[in-house]
């Protein structure tokens, strides 16, 4: 696809107050790792992913690598997996790819995933217990062509994007075959989920769809699928349904602001799902980024008609031919500037503070504040004399080690503090890590002996790092005895070691150096400071120790991979077999359903169950608890509030959303948002705790609920909604009855209605017909 003229014109809607920053890269096209992310040079980067920490992810693929920018005051760039061109599995720099044009993280595990465009094959990238990167493929056997079936026998046609589902499904972009396609996570299969294989346009059922070089893709909390149909200049979204729409774009290629369906692109190769429901698009011939916003129009929010490099206010700011998009929990938008050789971030000033990674941060408010809540406790742990009260369900996933009385007495055998213990418990429940300086060395040095006897090898290593870089000539001589008389891993005491021979000038003066023996005197059998410093060279030490003073040499402390999410996914998909409160919906008559849980979790997730915890003791200490049935008393009610109970309970669990998707389970969420407690009241008589209002929960179940309005579903969606007194899902099916109710008329669900809203929908047309025959 050649490029035509530069389209001029001047976007039709201003551009707020965004600004433009350069993440990465000096600009010249090359090969360079940097601790500071300006000097880091890439070769044409085309796609990128942020992970929940931050960093972001770039497929670098004229360089045949995959980059990592950790996000910092310097932003340091290094590769994680690639090398020469060319094919190989295999650890880091070992592995081998061949223009890998596609990234996504998992958001079930984490996992990075990799459209290794010229080697027609989906790769996988995980790290191990050392931290190394590990490169594996998933799916292609290699062959250019078409073929789905077996992941490993399937064949691609340059794979150009890929997306990971909620349920963990990956969603590829397979460009040259004009088609979208799922390697499902669950049957090792490749199937097509949309387009023919012939290049064209026509929407409807995606098996009979086309698409015409399609670019890029993404996948909202709904697992809906959104596509940036470059040779179409349209921007294509696929139901969760299986049916494919035009979302923007008339078709022209060129550009234009304004209501979607007059909107126009000019190759739009990015799409990314913002948090407010809300898409990124970046073009290559507009050298534009745009957005299609909540009232279904486009903007522009930066970038020039002419190509060029400007950071700054978003309205002046300027790229050359950007590729890649994607977007981070707090709504900033990061572009792939691909003629640039850089990595741009756009901050957009309206974007909601409140949705900064929520459903994430949110599960681990409320995780944390179980170790203030003893109440749903059901385990005791002894650090000295101090009773500490935990959880055995999420012990047994966390963190199965503490749940060994010989753990828990080699802990008191060493003398851990309680400090160090409870640093360790924030980030067996929460995922919270000591990111600031601690009180005291002593403390992070606890932790780290809590994190050796628990085999937490992550925080581990993490507190160690952390304990590296704060290493100084005033602490060292307190390390030392620590290490040696708590029997600390071997490297600690040789980053003790280490730190002296860096400090010998200042320890070599007669003063310092009494001071230092005086301090040491206790375990002077076991460490001789003068043979410590008559060593001039680390040469002796262990290779691991050398790599890893060598990676915090610029005092940046790499994060370990974070498992709450996933780990609390596994809980609950365990919670049948070891749960410990049974929720009960419906009665004898009716028939009796029931969903399994935890204590622990709806203790912290749900005000609801908080506060019948505290009011009916009993009842929640029998095990199992009659929920109210929201709507009518009927078997059919007593059956979607056990799947809608079963969903939000995962959701409890998980944090994530995307697993709500049936109307019917998402008109009695929102339906039972007041009974239920799942969001605050709005005269605030109650202030929820971080992690137990649900609102936007409540607001994600509406719109799905809207979203699956059509002619074969409007009327039982209207009925379900005037039920369970759901207004805005009632009022816009009800509109759409209406405004359809010739196709609608002999649908015999219609006269089924409860008679109140016969009558307004009767009612309505009647005086819809009376003014068109000016009665």
């Amino acid at each position: 696809m050649s490029a035509p003229p530069t389209p001029q014109g001047a976007p039709s809607q201003p551009f707020g107050q965004g600004i433009v920053s350069t993440l990465a890269g000096s600009g010249l096209s090359g090969f360079a790792d940097a601790a500071k992310g300006l000097a880091a040079q890439f070769n044409s980067p085309y796609r990128l992913a942020v992970d929940r920490d931050l960093n972001v992810y770039v497929a670098d693929p004229l360089n045949n690598r995959i980059r990592r920018i950790t996000q910092g005051d310097e932003g340091t760039v290094v590769t994680i997996a690639g090398s020469a061109r060319g094919y190989a599995d295999g650890k880091g720099s070992q592995a081998q790819f061949f223009m890998p044009e596609g990234i996504a993280i998992s958001p079930v595990d984490g996992a990075i995933y990799v459209a290794d465009s010229g080697n027609n094959r989906i790769r996988k990238i995980v790290f191990d217990r050392a931290g190394e990167p590990v490169v594996s493929t998933v799916a292609g056997s290699g062959q250019l062509g078409f073929q789905d079936g077996p992941c490993m026998t399937s064949k691609w046609n340059y794979p150009s994007a890929i997306a990971v589902t909620s349920r963990g499904d990956l969603i590829v972009v397979d460009a040259h075959n004009h088609r979208i396609r799922k390697v499902s996570s669950s049957t090792g299969q490749v199937t097509t989920i949309a387009g023919t294989g012939q290049p064209g346009y026509s929407d409807g059922n995606a098996a009979v769809a086309t698409f015409k070089q399609p670019f890029g893709l993404a996948v909202d909390t709904a697992d809906n699928v959104y596509v940036a149909d470059t040779g179409n200049n349209r921007i294509r979204k696929i139901s969760n349904t299986g049916v494919v729409s035009t979302i923007a774009g008339d078709g022209n290629g060129a550009f234009k602001d304004g209501p979607v369906s007059q909107a126009q692109f000019n190759a739009p190769a990015g799409v990314a799902c913002l948090p407010n429901d809300e898409i990124a698009i970046v073009e290559m011939y507009c050298h534009r980024i745009r957005k299609i916003t909540s009232d279904q129009n486009v903007i522009c929010v930066a970038g020039q008609a002419q190509p060029g490099y400007a950071d700054g206010p978003a309205a002046t700011s300027k790229f050359n031919a950007p590729k890649g998009v994607c977007t981070d929990s707090f709504g900033n938008i990061y572009v792939a500037d691909t003629n640039n050789n850089r990595i741009r971030k756009l901050t957009l000033a309206q974007q909601h503070a409140n949705l900064q990674a929520m459903s994430e941060r949110s599960l681990s408010a409320a995780m944390l504040s179980l170790l203030k809540d003893s109440s749903v406790a059901d385990c005791t742990v002894m650090i000295g004399d101090t009773p500490v009260a935990l959880h055995q369900s999420i012990l047994r996933i966390r963190c199965p080690k503490l749940l060994s009385s010989d753990k828990q007495g080699e802990l008191n055998a060493n003398r851990v503090s309680l400090q160090s213990f409870n640093i360790t418990l924030e980030f067996i429940y929460g995922d919270k890590l000591p990111l600031r300086d601690l009180p005291s060395l002593e403390a992070l040095m606890g932790a780290i002996l809590c994190a050796k006897i628990l085999e937490l090898r992550g925080f581990y290593e993490y507190c160690r790092n952390f304990f590296v870089v704060a290493l100084s000539p005033n602490n060292v001589c307190e390390a030392v005895i620590f290490a040696l008389e708590n029997n600390l891993a071997p490297d600690v005491l040789d980053f003790c070691k280490s730190a002296f021979m860096k400090h010998a000038a200042f320890f070599n003066s007669p003063q310092a150096k009494a001071t230092a023996v005086a301090k040491l005197k206790r375990v002077e059998s076991k460490f001789n400071l003068d043979v410590v410093l008559s060593n001039r060279s680390t040469a002796a030490f262990p290779p691991q120790v050398l790599q890893i003073e060598q990676m915090l040499s610029s005092r940046i402390v790499p994060l370990p991979q974070l498992s709450l999410g996933p780990d609390m996914r596994k809980l609950f998909d365990e919670v049948s077999g070891n749960g410990d409160i049974t929720l009960v919906m419906g009665d004898q008559d009716m028939g009796v359903n029931v969903v399994r849980a935890h204590k622990a979790i709806l203790g912290c997730r749900w005000y609801y169950f908080q506060v019948l915890a505290s009011q009916s003791p009993q009842e929640v200490a029998s095990g199992r608890i009659m929920l109210p049935l929201i709507g009518p008393n009927s078997p059919e009610m007593v059956d979607i509030a056990t799947s809608a109970v079963a969903k939000l309970v995962e959701y409890f669990y998980s944090g994530l959303m995307g697993h709500i998707t049936d109307a019917y389970d998402c008109l009695y969420i929102a339906g039972c948002a007041a009974a239920f407690g799942l969001t605050s009241p709005s005269d605030g008589s109650v202030k929820f705790a971080d992690g137990m209002d649900h609102s936007q929960l409540i607001k994600h179940c509406v719109k799905a609920a809207v979203r699956a309005i059509s002619s074969d579903t409007a009327i039982q969606i209207l009925n379900a909604a005037y039920l369970l007194h759901v207004d805005e899902v009632f009022e816009l099916s009800k509109q759409y009855v209406i405004n359809h109710f010739a196709e609608l008329a002999d649908n015999p669900n219609l006269h089924n209605l409860p008679s109140p809203i016969l009558s307004h929908i009767y009612s309505f047309l009647l005086k819809k017909i009376m003014t068109k025959l000016q009665l």
